[in-house]
C-alpha cells in the first residue's frame, strides 16, 4: 500500500468518524461509553496515521529536493568538462598557411621562446642570419640567450633567426643590426674563395644585401676549435681576415668575430656596446 492510499484512508475514517458521536446518541449509556471509546480509538489511530503521514511528506520532500541538487550539479558540471574540451580542440584546428615563397621566420617578441609568424617579417631590430638548420638551432639555444643574459633589455627589440638559401639572399628583412653565423667547416663554399665564382656566393650576397640596408654587420665564425681559449675577438690564424676582402674590413673594423661554441668575454662585450649604441639601451 503506498503513500497516496493510506492518506486516501486516513480522510475516509477521519471523515466517517463524525458521525459516530450522533450515532451513539440513539443507544444505552453503556452503549454511549463503548461508542465513546471506540471513537477515542479510532481518533488516536488517525493522528497517528496523521502524523506519519505529515513524517513521510517531509521525507519525501527532502529525497526529491536533494535529487533536484544532484541533477543541477551533474548539469553544471557536464557543461563545464565540455567547454573545458572544447577550447583545446578549437586551438588545435586553427589552421595556418604555410608561406612557401619566402623565407619564414622565426620572431622572439620579448622573451626567448621563438615562433613562426603568419608571414615573413621585412623589418626587425636584430636578424641572426645562419647558413643550415644545426646553426640556427645553436644560435636560438645557446648563443642568443648569452648575449639575452648578459643584456636582459635586448629582449624588448624584434629579434628574428632565419635560415637563408642561396636563392632568398634578397629577401633578408631590413635590420639595425645582423649577425651571420658561417659554419667554420663550411666556410670555403660560403665566403672565403677570393677567385672561384663558383664558391663564396652565398657570403658574398648576404654582404651585398646587408649592405644595401644600411644596418651595421658582423660576420661570425662558429665551431672553431682553435678559438676555444681565445680572449681576444678572433684568430689572427685566419689568414682570410687580412686577403679577403669582405673579412678585411670587417676585422680591422672589430665586426668580425671566430668562436667555438660559445662567445669570450671580450666578444659579449663587444656585441653588446654595439646593441646599445644601436638601440639606445
Amino acid at each position: 500500500m503506498d503513500i497516496w492510499q493510506i492518506s486516501g484512508y486516513a480522510d475516509f475514517l477521519n471523515h466517517f468518524s463524525s458521525f459516530i458521536p450522533d450515532i451513539s446518541r440513539s443507544g444505552t449509556s453503556t452503549e454511549t461509553k463503548e461508542t465513546k471509546e471506540s471513537c477515542d480509538l479510532i481518533r488516536n489511530k488517525l493522528q497517528e496515521c496523521d502524523d506519519k503521514l505529515q513524517y513521510m511528506h517531509m521525507q519525501l520532500w527532502w529525497c526529491y529536493s536533494l535529487i533536484a541538487f544532484l541533477v543541477i550539479v551533474i548539469f553544471i558540471a557536464m557543461v563545464l568538462a565540455y567547454l573545458l574540451k572544447i577550447q583545446p580542440c578549437n586551438a588545435k584546428k586553427t589552421w595556418r598557411p604555410q608561406v612557401t615563397e619566402r623565407p619564414t621566420f622565426a620572431v622572439v617578441p620579448r622573451t626567448l621562446h621563438y615562433e613562426v609568424p603568419d608571414r615573413p617579417i621585412d623589418t626587425c631590430d636584430l636578424a641572426c642570419i645562419c647558413q643550415s638548420r644545426e646553426t640556427k638551432d645553436r644560435v636560438k639555444t645557446t648563443l642568443l640567450p648569452q648575449i639575452i643574459e648578459r643584456l636582459p633589455s635586448l629582449t624588448s627589440k624584434t629579434i628574428i633567426t632565419t635560415k637563408v638559401m642561396v636563392e632568398e639572399a634578397h629577401l633578408i628583412p631590413r635590420a639595425m643590426v645582423y649577425l651571420v653565423f658561417i659554419d667554420w667547416n663550411t666556410r670555403g663554399i660560403i665566403i672565403e674563395s677570393p677567385n672561384d665564382p663558383l664558391q663564396g656566393s652565398l657570403g658574398r650576397r648576404i654582404v651585398e644585401a646587408v649592405k644595401t640596408r644600411g644596418g651595421h654587420l658582423f660576420v661570425i665564425y662558429i665551431g672553431h676549435r682553435e678559438s676555444r681559449t681565445l680572449d681576444t675577438l678572433y684568430d689572427e690564424r685566419i689568414q682570410t681576415t687580412r686577403t679577403n676582402d669582405h673579412l678585411r674590413p670587417l676585422a680591422s673594423s672589430d665586426r668580425f668575430i671566430s668562436m667555438h661554441r660559445q662567445f669570450n668575454e671580450l666578444q659579449l662585450e663587444t656585441l653588446c656596446q654595439v646593441f646599445k649604441d644601436t638601440f639606445i639601451l
